[in-house]
């Protein structure tokens, strides 16, 4: 996965023995383990009952644009950022607290 500036849509964050789950909810989502993926994506959780496990995000694209990234939440009729966020894809640290809801 590029970590050049692309956007992901996020439609859920799982951890390792729930992904399969996740993938068969949302037909043609792929998983991505963040913490072997890009710095903008928090690697692991750091509260509740998954708390210290990697975060596995459950997503669409990449786009390049994130006009795209929006349309998937819209398309797949997530109208709100609690159920489906775009997040980019960058080699910063500082990202990870960049999110887009659909019609941000």
């Amino acid at each position: 996965m590029s970590c050049g500036g692309e956007y992901i849509t996020v439609v859920s964050s799982r951890p390792a023995s729930q992904i399969d789950t996740a993938l068969n909810l949302f037909p043609g989502s792929r998983a991505l383990e963040n913490e072997t993926a890009c710095a903008s994506l928090n690697p692991r959780f750091t509260t509740g009952t998954f708390s210290g496990e990697r975060i596995y995000v459950i997503f669409y694209g990449p786009f390049t644009e994130l006009w795209q990234a929006q349309q998937q939440c819209i398309d797949l009729g997530l109208y709100d950022q609690n159920t489906c966020y775009v997040a980019p894809l960058t080699s910063s640290v500082s990202d990870r607290t960049v999110r887009y809801g659909p019609y941000d």
